[in-house]
């Protein structure tokens, strides 16, 4: 009998040690899922992508430099990464240039829309505004390169402001064409501002040096 009691106590405290065993394991599993869930929502945190409102407007998104202003646009998606690399290197604040009326999706189709604003000259209307331009000294302008330019409802938002003695920034996006054919355009539409050398960005290591260049880096 008591050789049965002892062998019952034993098998009693192995089951109640693998019982407890198997709860911590299911702890630290849950707590594990719990921080993963809380990394990835934290990693997908992309403050160039908030570039508008919950009906799709464009608004200012902050960086940790309210003087200086990023205003972008971008048809693919490359220069809104050149956007977002100045801004993770100066801390300016971000505004996605958006025409109303969208250009098609497919590239023949945009190529002739842009095209014909070119040719005529056209200001096509843009969504959202920046409410206080005044508070920025410098704005960075970027833009891809349509025909030589820079697209035309780059030049309706530089012509919305009063720029005058402000220093406008110029960068672009192309794959063969360089940005010193758009500057003129570009001047004409930023009344009153100082238009810096621009940057055609084929890679992002090509970024800080350029800023530091032209001082807004030290």
């Amino acid at each position: 009998m008591n050789t049965t009691s002892t062998r019952s106590r034993g098998l009693l405290a192995l089951l109640l040690a693998l019982a407890m065993i198997l709860g911590f394991s299911a702890c630290g599993s849950t707590s594990g899922s719990s921080s993963n869930s809380s990394g990835s929502s934290t990693a997908s945190s992309n403050p160039g992508g908030n570039t508008g409102t919950s009906d799709g407007t464009p608004s200012v998104t902050k960086g940790s430099n309210g003087k200086t202003l990023i205003a972008y646009f971008s048809k693919t998606g490359t220069t809104q990464r050149a956007a977002e690399e100045i801004q993770k290197l100066t801390g300016a604040d971000m505004f996605r240039i958006e025409p109303e009326k969208a250009y098609p999706e497919e590239y023949q189709p945009t190529t002739e829309v842009a095209r014909e604003e070119l040719n005529n000259n056209e200001r096509p209307a843009v969504k959202g505004k920046v409410d206080d331009m005044a508070q920025y000294d410098t704005i960075f302008v970027g833009y891809p390169i349509w025909w030589g330019q820079a697209p035309m409802p780059v030049l309706t938002f530089l012509e919305s402001y009063d720029l005058s003695g402000k220093t406008v920034v110029p960068f672009c996006t192309a794959v063969s064409s360089g940005i010193e054919g758009s500057i003129d355009m570009l001047k004409d539409s930023a009344k009153g501002a100082n238009v810096t050398e621009g940057l055609r960005v084929r890679s992002a290591d090509e970024i800080q040096p350029w800023l530091q260049k032209i001082g807004v880096l030290k």
